[in-house]
This record gives C-alpha cells, structure tokens and sequence, in this order.
C-alpha cells in the first residue's frame, strides 16, 4: 500500500514541477491515467502470536499481519480494529497491546474491512506454577547480506529452572527496519549495510540480540507479482499473464520469459512457456510464476463459451456439371472454438441464378440451362458460397479422372446412361478395339471429354506404362491406333528401372491423378541414369500437349531421422528399393504420394501449384521388420489409393511390420491432416501375427462408404474392418475399437501361429486373402478375395450395409489361386441400372506361382439379382483381352469399359494394351 501511495506522489510531483503555471484543477487532471490498476482489498488478517498464554497482570504486544488480493501482505497492527470477548479475562489496546486481567480465557479479534482474524489467549492466575524470567535471542551478533535471511531463535527460561522454544510465540521486531525486516517467525531479511537489534517479547519479559547487515554482491529476487490478478476468460480464449520479480535491493523486473509457468488444474487451462493461458473448460486453477525457488500465483476462472458459426465452407468447389445432371453440396461450418460441423442438412441453400441451377434443401443442385451460379449455403447469417458452372449435355460427359472414380474410392460411376443389364450381353458388347503402347499398364486408365487437342474435341484417354511412357488416345474411335500425344518421362540416357519388383521394367507404376480446373496430370515415374542412383519424379504434365508445367518435373526425395534397418548414420532416406504402387491422390491442392515394398513405408505430399514438398510420414523410421520380408509399413494398399474426406483428412492403411502406437505404425488404418500430422488410426489386435507372417492389412484398399464417415479394408488375414473415420478406436482386444470385424465368410477361420524374435503370436485367419478395394452402389459394398488353398471358393461377395455390413451371395464360379487383386468397379445411372464389372485375372503376369500367364477375363454381373452373370469376355474369341496384370481394376464411362493389360510376354522389351469394350 505504502509503495503505491509512493509512485503516485511522486507522479504528482513530477506534474506539478512542469505544470507550475496551470490551474491546480488542470494539473490534476493531466496526471491522471486511462487505465487505473485494479484496487487492493484484504482478503486475509493473521494474528500472532498464535494462542498465547500469559499470567494476570502480564502485557503481550500483538501483531496483525494483513493478505491482500494480489498476494503481497503487510503488517496492519495500527490499522485494525482490536478487541476481546472477555474483557474480565484479557484487554487489548488500539494497537494490538494485549494486558491479562484475570485467569480465564478470551479470543483476540483483529478486524478491517470486513475481514477479521482471531487467537486464543489463556491467562492463569498470579503466581500459580512457573513464570517467565528472561528471554535469549540466538545466534547473538549474527552477519547477513542485504538480500539475505537470519532465522532467530527465542529460548525462554523459567521461574522452575526450565527453557522452552519461544519463537513461534514471541513478538517480533527490529529497531531498524532500514536495516532489516523481521516475520512473525522471527525470520529477519536484509534490506540495506548496517547495524541494528532484533527483540523478542512474551509475557511481559524482552530478549535483544545485535546484528549486522553486509552488502550484498548482487540482489535476490524476493517474490513475483503475477498480473493481471484473478482474470477470467472464456473456453477456447486466451489470456497473456506477466511476472514481476521484486529484487533484494529493491529493484523490479519483467521476468516472464525466464520463471516456469504452471496451472494446478490443467483440465481448466493450458499455458504456454510464455504465459500465455488458454482456457479448456468451465472451471478456476491457480496460475503460478516459479524461478529460483520463489512462486507468485493468481487465479484464472474460465467461463464456458457460447460457440457461434464463424464461417462455412462449401464443397466441392468450382464443380462443373452437365445439365439435367445433380451435384451433392456439403456445408462445413466452422465454430469459434475452431470446431467443425457438416450442417448441410440445416443450412439454408440458395442459387444465385435459378435458370442456369437449382438447389434442394439438402444441397442437391440440378443443371437447368448452360452458364454460372453461385451455391450458397446460410445459417445463424453466415454464408459461404461456391461457383457452379453448367455445361450443355453431350455425349461422353463423364470424367475419370482419379484411381476408383473419387477420393472416397468408392468405384462407383453414377452417371452411365448408355450401358445397362439389358444391353451388356455376349450377342451386343464386347471388344471394340486395343490400343497397343511401349509397357506393361499397371496403372488404372484415366479419362477426360470434350477436351481440345489438335484444334477438335476428343474424349480422351490417358494411359501410363511402366517404360515410362504417357499416351493420350480418343477414347471413343480407334482411327490409326496413334496417340493423339505420347510423351516419354525419361532424360537423355535415363531407362526405367531394371530387376525390381516389377519385371522386366519398372517406371510408372501407380495410377496419375488429374486436375481438370488446370488441365493438369501429376505421375510419379521411376528411372535410372547410365552412372547415376535410380530416382522417383513426379511431373505435372499439360493435358492437351503433354508438356511439362509448374517448373516440372521435380525430383521425390525424403528423410527422416532414423536407426531402423536402411538407415544411415541415424537418418532413414527414401530409396528406389521401394515401390511407389499406390495410386496418386489430389486433395487441399496437394499430390499424396505412397511407397512401400521396402524397409518402411512413406507417404509425401507435395503442392499441387508449386511442386514442393510439403509434408513427410515415415510409418517406422526406428524399429525394422520381423519375418520373412522384415517390411516396416508399407504404403502400396493393393494397388489402391489414400482416401480423402470432405474435410480434407487423408487416410491410407500400411503394410505388416512393427507397431506401438507412436513412431512404429504399421498394419494401421491412419488418419492425416492435410500436411501429413497423424490425427487417429486402427490397429487390428492381431497386428503381432500380420508382422511375423507377412499378413500385412494393406494388402487391400480402403473405401469410404459414400455418404458416411466409414472406411472399409481388409488384408491377408481375411477379416475386413468397418471403422468410424471420426473416432478410429487405436488398438483394442478383440477389435472392439471398430465399428465391426467380420469374415470375409466364405470359409470357417482357423487358428494360425507364426515365431518370431518377440514370441509366438497366434490369431485366426481364413484361407483367402483380399487384395483390393470394395466398391459400393445401392446400400451395399461389393469386395473380391484371393484363395490360398484349392478348396477355397474366390470371387466378389455382396455385404449390405446398414451402419454395419452383412454377408450376403459370393459370385460363381470360384477363381483361381495366385490371382492378386479383385476390384470391382460399378457403373450406374443414379440408383438404376446399375453393372458391377470386374477382372477375373486367372494367372497374371508375374504370378506367385510362376504359372505361364493368362488373358483377363473381363466380367459384368447384376447387383440387382447378385451374382447373376451378364457377361463374360471369354465367351467370343474376338473379345479375348490381353494377359492379366495384378491389382489390375477396370474403369467404366460414357458407354465403354477400359482395362490395362500385357500385350506379350517379350523378357526384356514387353508391351501393353488397353482393351475398349462398349456396345457393338
């Protein structure tokens, strides 16, 4: 209070010594301040000593120690108001002065401001038993330094010979509080050089001792203010604290880069190194300042907050459809505790030109007439919007432009208005034409119409190879079988890949993904200079020419600190040894890009504008393998690709090898941000076994069931995983972490064991093993095995869904061993008319058998009487594709169907083919 009163005087002062010549009102006014800082109350009165005893007739002097709001406190013995409950036993002055009446006994009340504190006083009668002679003060001619402590001690001696320890209970004080300061415990503090004497009194009787203050080398810090006092925020807010160090010599400083923050009750708030406090729930901690053994607290109360809409986003953005044809809108809002929510059931929908398209009130638009609009949703009155751009219906208008239609992966095509059960038969579909190109085609076709190449329109399709190769046909007209483009993605004296995994040659060997807003498609290719290491590049290539855009290619690198196996010198560096099989994704424009098929497995990303690298996941970077592959996470997903979300989340499922739920993730369904950060995952409790006997979960793809947050996959062991994308539930006994397990149940599972270097691990398995992707149409997921014994039955079996799947009827007839990678792939006109197709591969290239390969068999059955058989490319001889390829999965669009396959079994130099099948 004092130094308070100080610092205002002497602000006055200062005005008034440059302000002669003003009124005095004007002075006054001048120095005032816009913000004064918030009053000092008491909140706590101690008195000392505590309960004392004293025999009639005695004095004891009486101190009250005041605690105020901001935790400083100051001695109040003048300022209280004293009195006694029992004047007959005990009185007590206006200072504190305490004089025993009569034996009895009495409380002591010190009394401010509405706060009082209180001490027992017993007093015997004259005379009766011991009484107090003399008090000794110890240690006599003490030395400290200004900053410095002394604590003394009272020893008392009685009328009976005796002593006893008077510290806690004597009154303290010093003759010079220039020198030194004195506690009620006799705890004295340097203030400044010099000489004084500290006395005890009790019962009337006085001990002194003489001390002396020397100078100190440098001042202590005494205590920390911690301001602003007692703040309160709201949930989601956050507030800067700062500490004040008060110094032995006087002296003050900002401290709160240097003192350790804390809070008591970390579920009410966080804070940073810096003081900076974030409220977390509805509730009050203590804040604390801490540096060199001195604490200052205040209290922070955080209030719960009323979360409001700040924005809302609505997607797909840009979208461009035909008219007469539909695009479901979605509207995320974001809350002002940085929480999201799908509200597009509640917002209002608007177009801003009806003419051109209409939207429902669950954001379904509808093409009306070609042109723009912009789609825009509304709640609580904010908006957000998106342009929609309608284009007149022409034949072909369906692109495909990524792995399995969409980045849900659904493999569903809901717009074919050309083919349908009735028409796809043996005697009215079939081969129309192949287009020949320099490699085997591993990668899924993808297509583009109305696009303007050589000056006319084409709908074109865009063909990878594994010599490294990209090819633009007309998707439509054979014509001269010549590419309407080819470029090559090798350098001079660069060849694809020799004596990999991938024989004879290995180059492109996951499916491109394309962006049709910039005309753009992004390949990964592999290659390797004549003196040089092997390289992955990814180039961005113009859809009309092939050209190189956006400063391609760019070299794929990257590195992570590491001491599994492959590493060096502590750092695990992406090599060529892997394989990039998994298809590439487009999302938050950014390039997902997967590897596995090595020590461990990566997933990059890398700007869809710049082509810089701009995330990096290493699933084990420390703890390498087990068995006989010893992998450690691979990315390939069965030739599958990352899902992503309408929130932009990227989700992948990695390869066998170790897990411990922190730098070791494989055999994992794992949820990403946009830059690569792990947000949740699923681990099957039977990942121990899967890494032992190379049974690793990414064998297969994921799915997200379109229209929920559900993702759906399954690998080697046979059982497939329904798991909620919003909460993945990790790892858990008996997988109760997912939504559903369940069996591929075509056979009964058996128990199976597999020892490695941690023991042996036993779980069930089936005798198939699923390597793709489901595909999904009219409340049911249609997925593909692979069976591992002859007596196994192989095909694509049809599961309902209804928040969970149920088996139902298993295509006939039952497929061969060593096939890899059924994926079937739907073609509908919305809700109607719907064709599963797939690839019956027989014995593909490179089998697991080493069985001389077979041609594809291209497949169509009825969803809607599954597993009726439409069509089957063995029937004709003229229909007869070209040799199966593994993970190989068929696209459908605008009345044809398209397949990569072998074109010759040449050892060194092979070629491929795309097979076009349509309505003869």
């Amino acid at each position: 209070m004092r130094s308070l009163s100080s610092r205002r005087v002497s602000l006055l002062f200062r005005c008034l010594g440059s302000l002669v010549t003003l009124p005095i009102i004007a002075i006054l006014a001048g120095c005032g301040s816009s913000s004064a800082p918030p009053p000092l109350t008491i909140s706590l009165i101690a008195v000392t000593p505590a309960n004392p005893s004293l025999a009639a007739g005695a004095t004891q002097q009486l101190k009250a120690t005041g605690t105020y709001n901001n935790g400083t406190t100051a001695d109040i013995s003048s300022q209280v108001s004293w009195s006694s409950s029992n004047t007959g036993v005990a009185t007590v002055s206006a200072s504190g002065m305490l004089s025993a009446v009569a034996a009895g006994s009495s409380t002591i009340t010190a009394s401010m401001n509405g706060v009082n504190g209180t001490t027992s006083l017993t007093v015997t009668a004259p005379g009766s038993g011991k009484t107090l002679s003399s008090i000794a003060i110890t240690p006599a001619n003490a030395t400290f330094v200004v900053g410095g402590t002394q604590q003394f001690t009272a020893t008392g001696s009685y009328s009976d010979g005796s002593t006893a320890d008077l510290t806690a209970t004597a009154t303290w004080s010093v003759t010079n509080t220039g020198v030194a300061t004195i506690t009620a415990a006799g705890l004295a503090t340097g203030v400044s050089a010099g000489t004084a004497s500290v006395s005890a009194v009790a019962q009337g009787v006085t001990g002194t001792a003489s001390f002396t203050v020397a100078p100190s080398a440098s001042p202590t810090l005494v205590s920390i203010a911690v301001t602003p006092a007692a703040p309160s925020i709201t949930v989601g807010a956050t507030q800067q604290f700062t500490a004040t160090g008060t110094y032995s010599d006087n002296s003050t400083a900002n401290i709160s880069s240097t003192v350790t923050w804390s809070v008591t009750t970390p579920s009410v708030a966080s804070i940073s190194n810096t003081g900076l406090a974030t409220g977390v729930a509805a509730g009050s901690t203590p804040v604390k300042a801490t540096l060199s053994g001195i604490t200052g607290s205040t209290t922070l109360t955080v209030t719960a907050a009323t979360k409001t809409i700040t924005s809302i986003a609505v997607t797909p953005a840009d979208a461009s459809i035909a008219t007469t044809k539909t695009q479901q809108y979605t509207a995320t809002a974001t809350y002002s505790d940085k929480s999201t929510a799908d509200i597009t059931s509640t917002a209002t929908w608007s177009s801003s030109n009806t003419a051109v398209a209409t939207i429902a009130a669950n954001g379904l638009a509808t093409g009306v007439a070609a042109g723009s609009t912009t789609i825009s949703a509304k709640q609580s009155n904010i908006t957000g919007s998106t342009s929609l751009t309608v284009t007149t219906t022409v034949a072909g208008s369906v692109n495909v432009t990524t792995w399995h239609f969409d980045n849900n992966r659904s493999g569903l095509n809901p717009s074919e208005t050309s083919l349908t059960p009735t028409n796809v038969t043996a005697s009215t579909f079939g081969k129309l034409f192949s287009y020949q190109v320099d490699g085997y085609v591993y990668a899924q076709p993808l297509i583009v119409t109305n696009l303007t190449i050589g000056g006319a329109k084409h709908n074109v399709l865009f063909v990878a190879t594994e010599n490294d190769s990209v090819y633009a046909f007309d998707a439509d007209t054979y014509g001269t079988g010549a590419p309407l483009w080819k470029v090559s993605l090798l350098q001079t004296g660069e060849s694809p890949l020799t004596g990999a995994a991938i024989k004879p040659v290995l180059g492109v060997t996951s499916t491109p993904v394309i962006d049709t807003a910039t005309n753009t498609l992004y390949v990964v290719s592999t290659q390797k200079p004549a003196t040089a290491a092997a390289s992955y590049r990814l180039s961005a290539l113009d859809l009309t020419t092939g050209a190189q855009k956006l400063g391609g290619p760019v070299t794929v690198e990257a590195s992570v600190p590491g001491t599994g196996a492959g590493s060096v010198g502590g750092v695990m560096t992406l090599t060529t040894s892997c394989v990039q099989r998994a298809a590439l994704l487009e999302a938050n424009n950014t390039i997902y890009i997967g590897f596995g098929s090595c020590h461990t497995g990566w997933l990059l990303a890398y700007d869809a504008t710049t082509l810089t690298q701009v995330g990096v996941f290493n699933s084990s970077p420390n703890i390498s393998g087990e068995g006989t592959y010893g992998g450690a996470g691979g990315v390939w997903m069965g030739g599958g690709g990352p899902v992503a979300d309408s929130a932009g989340n990227v989700y992948i499922v990695t390869g066998n090898g170790p897990w411990n739920g922190n730098d070791a993730m494989a055999d994992s369904i794992i949820k990403f941000n946009a830059k690569l950060g792990v947000l949740d995952y699923f681990t099957p409790d039977s990942y121990a076994y899967e890494n032992c006997a190379d049974a690793d979960l990414a064998s297969g793809g994921l799915m997200m069931i379109p229209g929920t947050t559900e993702l759906l996959g399954g690998g080697k062991i046979g059982k497939l995983f329904l798991v909620n994308s919003a909460n993945m539930g990790k790892e858990s006994t008996g997988d109760t972490g997912a939504t559903q397990a369940i069996w591929f149940d075509a056979t009964t599972p058996y128990s199976a064991s597999c020892t490695d270097a941690s023991g042996t691990h036993t779980t069930q398995i089936n005798p198939f093993e699923i390597f793709g992707t489901a595909a999904y149409f009219n409340g049911a997921a249609y997925i593909g095995d692979t069976p591992t014994g002859a007596s196994a039955p192989a095909g694509v079996r049809q599961f309902t869904y209804n928040g969970t799947l149920t088996a139902g009827s298993i295509s006939a007839p039952a497929f061969q061993q060593n096939t890899r990678g059924i994926t079937p792939f739907i073609s509908a006109n919305g809700t109607n008319n719907g064709i599963l197709w797939m690839i019956d591969q027989g014995q593909p290239i490179q089998n697991t058998g080493g069985n001389t390969p077979t041609a594809a068999v291209l497949r169509a059955y009825d969803p809607a009487h599954f597993p009726t058989e439409l069509y089957n490319s063995s029937t004709n001889a003229a229909d007869a594709a070209g040799y199966a390829i593994k993970f190989s999965s068929p696209v459908v669009a605008n009345g044809k169907v398209y397949i990569g396959t072998g074109h010759d079994l040449n050892a060194t130099a092979p070629t491929g083919e795309i097979d076009v099948y349509g309505l003869k």
